[in-house]
Parts: C-alpha cells; structure tokens; sequence
C-alpha cells in the first residue's frame, strides 16, 4: 500500500550539504491465515484397552474452506485412520473435491487403529491443498490417543516369616489384589511349597 513520502534529509552540520530526499513510504501487509477451517481445531481421548484388535471409537471434525484451486487432500498418520461415513470406509488418505472454489463443511470420521501396543499416540492427520493463488497449503491435524494396558496391584508385595513344624501347615498371612483395565478375571497360583 503506498504511503506519503518522507521527510528530506537533515543538512549535515559539517560540511553544510543538504540531506537526500525521503523515499516514499511503503506497508506491505503478508497473509498467513489458512483458508482450511477445521472443527474442532483437535480431536484427543481416543483410548482402547489392550489387548484389542478393535479400534477405539470414532471421533469427527468438520473440514471446509474457499478460494481454492485444487482439491483438499488428507493423509492419516500410521496409527489413525480416516473415513467420510461412520462405521465403515476407513482409509488412510481422502480427498474432497472442488465445487467452484471451494469445499462445502465436510464430516470426516477418525478413529485409533486396533492391535496397538499400549502407549500414547499423539500423532498429526495432513491436510494439504493448492490456493487460486497457487500457494501451496500443507496443514497438521491432531489427534491424540491412548492404548492403556491393565493394571494389578497387590498389597503388601511381600510376605515373610512364616514358621512352623514339620508336617504342620502355618498360619496364613493374608494379601490384597485389585487391578483394571482388565479383560479377563484373575488368575492366583501358589508356588510350590505354599
């Protein structure tokens, strides 16, 4: 955008030659907003427990944009899986064509890849796509998720002196055992000699 010429240059004091003319003035403005606009901006809680050869539960976010020249492309990460229709479709890549410019607000289903191993899984879906412009747009989505593995706790962890004669059985001792994120009751074996 043009603006108004500076103001001339001082005359120097020293040798009494008058300063150069002011150059005219000049904004320039630069535009960093994506035209992808995603709802909501994340998605995070997918959780499973292992082990599950059934992913977790699908999550959705709504994907549109305008002034556009190519086609929205969406690339799920390795652990994550994409689809256009609930329950069913689940790919790794989809691509939303053009109408016009633009691409009306689109549901996209996702969800966390079954037979994972516990852990997190904090990873990024890319969203890319070409502007009228012809600038090229590549956007990370992301989706954060958790494979959780059971837990047993058993108090105390350690039980000592027991005492007794031959051929006699002690006196027991006694401890707790709670867990969760199980699938399956527990199994308790003694050893050998108790």
């Amino acid at each position: 955008i043009p603006g108004g010429g500076g103001s001339g240059g001082a005359t120097n004091s020293t040798t009494g030659k008058a300063g150069g003319a002011g150059g005219a003035g000049r904004m320039i403005i630069t535009y960093s907003t994506s035209p992808i606009v995603t709802n909501p901006s994340s998605l995070s809680g997918f959780s499973y427990t292992y082990p599950s050869a059934s992913p977790s539960a699908e999550k959705t976010f709504t994907i549109n944009a305008k002034g556009l020249s190519a086609a929205i492309g969406l690339k799920a990460p390795a652990d994550y899986q994409i689809s256009l229709t609930t329950g069913t479709g689940f790919t790794d890549t989809l691509s939303l064509p053009l109408t016009g410019d633009s691409v009306g607000v689109t549901i996209i289903y996702v969800r966390l890849k079954g037979s994972l191993v516990t852990g997190t899984y904090n990873e990024n879906i890319t969203i890319t796509t070409t502007t009228a412009s012809s600038v090229n747009i590549s956007q990370p989505y992301s989706c954060n998720g958790t494979v959780v593995g059971p837990v047993i706790t058993v108090t105390p962890t350690t039980l000592n002196f027991f005492t007794t004669l031959v051929s006699t059985p002690s006196n027991y001792q006694r401890i707790t055992v709670s867990g969760s994120n199980l699938t399956a009751p527990f199994v308790i074996s003694a050893p050998t000699d108790f």
